[in-house]
């Protein structure tokens, strides 16, 4: 990404928070929202966030239907076997591949317009 470039054999640098300012003038064209911890309902939740920021309707990924919410806790924050399931889903996603994707991926995609109200027990 280029807000976190690669530096060569070393890999990326290390995570860190990115303003509004900074998404903003990189118009991403895929947004991934896979916070920390947080199951898919609590993922939506944080998006419905995202989604009340004056800014956030004019980002390209957003606009083309292209913000996945993924449960970040299941999916890419604990080491073990998940991990490869989300590379392939990353893989899929940045190649536009459906057919990489494992089969059941805890995923929802926002479609433009759409809430991303919490889901309902």
């Amino acid at each position: 990404h280029p807000l976190n470039p690669s530096r060569g054999s070393d890999g990326a640098g290390k995570s860190f928070a990115v303003t509004p300012d900074e998404l903003v003038q990189s118009d991403p064209d895929v947004i991934i929202v896979c916070c920390c911890g947080l199951n898919l309902a609590a993922v939506r939740h944080e998006a419905a966030s995202l989604q009340e920021k004056e800014w956030w309707p004019s980002l390209r990924a957003v606009q083309a239907g292209r913000v996945a919410l993924v449960d970040g806790d299941a999916m890419f924050n604990r080491p073990g076997p998940r991990l490869v399931d989300a590379l392939e889903w990353l893989c899929s996603v940045l190649t536009e591949q459906p057919g990489c994707t494992p089969p059941v991926f805890p995923v929802a995609w926002l479609q433009p317009g759409e809430k991303a109200a919490p889901l309902t027990k």
